[in-house]
């Protein structure tokens, strides 16, 4: 089995500095390892494009990074998942369906 990303969890928020939804996935590799991630965040871009921004903490007035993608495989892998998500998401909300997904 691929890698696959399961259990995508989406919170919208109001737009705030271009940050639209902050998401939590489970991470699934060839059934050998999962594991839980969270507070990953949807921005806009100025372009209205999507991306992903990571989490970090602030470490005595030093920038570093809980965790983020080591390689660009993982991050298409990740960006495909959840950014498909959540233009679903957001398109079914325009239709006024809500989310009938099972992504």
């Amino acid at each position: 089995m691929p890698t696959k990303i399961k259990e995508i969890n989406i919170q919208k928020i109001k737009n705030r500095k271009g940050v639209v939804a902050i998401v939590s996935c489970v991470i699934e590799a060839e059934d050998k390892f999962s594991l839980y991630l969270e507070k990953i965040a949807v921005v806009t871009n100025f372009d209205g494009e999507y991306r992903l921004s990571f989490p970090w903490s602030d470490f005595g007035g030093q920038k570093v990074n809980v965790f983020h993608p080591v390689n660009n495989k993982t991050k298409e892998i990740l960006e495909e998942s959840i950014i498909g998500r959540y233009k679903r998401l957001e398109e079914s909300y325009h239709r006024g369906i809500g989310d009938k997904d099972d992504a």
